[in-house]
């Protein structure tokens, strides 16, 4: 009779430690997520609300040839990012984006590594409820985004891990501060050079 009465007892305390084990993964997760979304709050910056500048063609060689694309996206999207910043991207092929970060208060376009040759395509990864590949507002200096970024030369395809990528705006660069790995691809690759983004190093360069 007390052994059935203990393995009760034992079974009853169990069951309790998982009810407290299961509501703190629940707690946790509950505050991860607004961990996430405070992160931009952490960035906040003030929004500037003087005259748009127009685009300064000669702030970047990739401004000329992307002009008419960025002009639309400044006229439509105004201020998006890092208080007094637009974030302007263009398509170089399936999954390939070129992005620019026009400051409208002189019309300076600035054209970040990581983002030249951007692809979106990161293998197995399922979208969450209204969740977008890039996420960042006027008010703060965090860009986060979906995908692998570009590294090395301009001319051949090479890609960082496949993850969440997050970074600052800072000193007008971006600035990574967090990577979450996600997808098919955990590891930096490369495919053959010369390839759709061999305009972007030619242009860069001043060869056309």
């Amino acid at each position: 009779m007390r052994s059935a009465r203990f393995v009760t007892y034992r079974s009853a305390l169990q069951l309790v430690w998982v009810s407290l084990v299961v509501s703190i993964l629940c707690f946790a997760g509950e505050i991860g997520c607004q961990a996430q979304e405070l992160k931009f709050k952490q960035y906040g910056v003030p929004v500037w609300r003087g005259k748009q500048a127009p685009l300064n063609l000669r702030s970047h060689p990739l401004a000329r040839k992307f002009r008419t694309l960025i002009r639309e996206q400044m006229r439509d999207a105004r201020i998006n990012f890092a208080g007094h910043y637009t974030v302007a991207s263009m398509g170089c092929g399936t999954g390939c984006s070129v992005t620019a970060i026009v400051d409208n208060r002189n019309g300076r376009a600035y054209f970040p590594d990581q983002l030249n040759g951007w692809t979106g395509i990161v293998g197995d990864y399922e979208y969450a409820e209204n969740e977008e590949p890039w996420t960042y507002h006027a008010n703060s200096r965090l860009l986060r985004a979906i995908g692998r970024e570009h590294i090395g030369p301009l001319n051949e395809e090479h890609y960082g891990p496949s993850g969440i990528y997050y970074y600052e705006w800072k000193n007008n660069r971006l600035v990574r501060v967090k990577l979450k790995p996600v997808g098919s691809y955990p590891d930096a690759s490369s495919t053959q050079p010369e390839s759709h983004l061999g305009f972007l190093a030619r242009r860069t360069n001043n060869i056309w």
